[in-house]
């Protein structure tokens, strides 16, 4: 029966892949995602961040990932916030190809030969 403290893994066992694997990524991706959100700002996080030697690879190329998925997310938002008729006059911006490059990341580059 699970509880609060097995969950995550409760629900990884209905899923393909290593149910172990999948929290863990789960949670690293939580992680990394709110220092990137809140630690950047706090001067104490920011000092023990460097002391500590900043990220590994695999860690620094997960936040670089996770940096693009935002942005791609917010330039979303913009261009479908312009395409309402209030906002129709704002001035367009690189939002307009917000959609091609999530059907890109998401789809693959279409084949052009």
């Amino acid at each position: 029966m699970p509880d609060l403290s097995n969950l995550d893994l409760a629900k990884a066992f209905g899923q393909s892949g290593c149910p172990l694997c999948r929290v863990l990524a789960g949670g690293e991706r939580r992680d990394i995602a709110s220092f990137a959100r809140e630690g950047r700002f706090a001067p104490q996080a920011q000092g023990r961040f460097r002391r500590a030697g900043g990220y590994c690879r695999r860690h620094a190329w997960l936040l670089h990932a996770a940096r693009r998925l935002a942005e791609l997310a917010d330039d979303l938002a913009k261009f479908d916030r312009k395409r309402d008729y209030c906002y129709r006059d704002e001035p367009k911006g690189k939002e307009q190809d917000s959609w091609t490059r999530t059907v890109a990341l998401y789809g693959g580059e279409p084949d052009r030969s």
